[in-house]
């Protein structure tokens, strides 16, 4: 008797562990982030319905609560398109009273967003986030996103984007600017500007949450046009501990989006309105083994007055826990043959055949 009990403290201990502080991409692919449109910047770094370590790329003030960890990612994305590959890592540990952090190769963060066409897809970026946080009775937080690439005569790419946050009595906002952004290719330059405001706020195991972000984009095209995006939404996401052993998170929120291109055609849609809804729960399946699933389902999703094709997800992943190691993945196919939907956790092909794995990574804590 006294071994179950210590076997299930134990496995309630690692769940906590996983849900609470140490995730990844692979965790994030699965119970998604309740952001449709990418306010946060990113596709699975960052979410606004639960509590993860990876939300310090939008809020650098959480380095304070989730440090001394690090992490080495290996994902099947399409960032190769900028020259990243698909291997990305950092750190995040404590020093005297702050937490200093560096994340490496973060791909997706380059020319993100609704306008991110007008970015264009370049080679040989180096990433980089850098972020300092500490407690001073209000905690605080600084971040930089980074990047720069000249490949030839007249050619340029270079990104700078600055983060802050902060925490006080259960409020927890956050800004983003981009104070550079640089495309040339041929002596034709597009310049992308931008920024993002937002909070949070802790209310027992409910989580309410707003943001609105603004991108603008100088044309690179011989008529000079500016392009505008806006995109703003709130929700109410929430966490709930069924067992000692699993626990349930879910979202509903409304997000809306909005282009002008000054003449130029907007693909996809000029207006955009979505209603997601997203549920997730991960259970400790075994004192070693945390198994997951998550679905994303939009209630109602307009573009330009109609109604968009229906794409809900259910997907399914799991993490391994050795000690202070966890290995989290995604289950998917890594397989870009016809037959395939692609290399994401959402094909329809996951077997040992394809790979089974869409994203996986290791990450050591103390």
């Amino acid at each position: 008797m006294s071994q179950r009990i210590y076997a299930l403290c134990l496995a309630a201990v690692v769940l906590a562990a996983s849900s609470n502080a140490f995730a990844s991409r692979a965790r994030e692919l699965v119970l998604g982030t309740g952001d449709p449109f990418s306010v946060l910047g990113n596709a699975q770094h960052g979410t606004f319905y639960y509590d993860d370590n990876y939300n310090v790329f939008y809020n650098p003030s959480y380095a304070n609560d989730f440090k001394n960890w690090a992490t080495v990612e290996k994902t099947n994305t399409n960032t190769a398109a900028y020259g990243t590959g698909n291997a990305e890592g950092g750190t995040v540990a404590s020093f005297a009273n702050y937490s200093i952090g560096a994340f490496f190769n973060r791909g997706d963060a380059l020319f993100n967003g609704p306008l991110a066409a007008y970015g264009g897809a370049v080679g040989g970026l180096r990433p980089i986030d850098v972020f300092v946080a500490g407690d001073m009775g209000v905690k605080w937080g600084l971040g930089l996103t980074h990047a720069n690439f000249k490949p030839a005569v007249g050619d340029y790419y270079a990104e700078d984007t600055l983060h802050a946050g902060f925490q006080f009595g259960g409020l927890e906002p956050f800004a983003s600017y981009k104070v550079r952004g640089v495309n040339r290719t041929a002596g034709a330059q597009t310049q992308i500007r931008g920024y993002t405001i937002g909070t949070k706020y802790h209310w027992g195991e409910w989580t309410p949450y707003a943001a609105y972000r603004n991108d603008r984009v100088k044309n690179a095209d011989a008529s000079n046009n500016l392009a505008k995006a806006s995109t703003w939404g709130l929700g109410l996401g929430r966490s709930a501990k069924l067992s000692d052993m699993a626990r349930l998170d879910y979202s509903v929120s409304y997000w809306n989006q909005s282009q002008n291109s000054a003449g130029v055609t907007v693909a996809g849609g000029a207006h955009k309105y979505v209603v997601p809804i997203d549920v997730a729960v991960e259970a400790g399946a075994l004192s070693w083994l945390t198994l997951r699933a998550g679905l994303a389902y939009n209630l109602f999703n307009s573009v330009d007055g109609y109604s968009a094709a229906a794409t809900p997800t259910g997907r399914l992943g799991a993490g391994l826990h050795f000690g202070k190691l966890d290995v989290d993945w995604a289950i998917g196919g890594n397989s870009v043959a016809a037959t395939d939907n692609g290399a994401n956790a959402d094909s329809n092909n996951f077997d040992f055949s394809h790979g089974m794995f869409t994203a996986a990574s290791a990450t050591y804590h103390w």
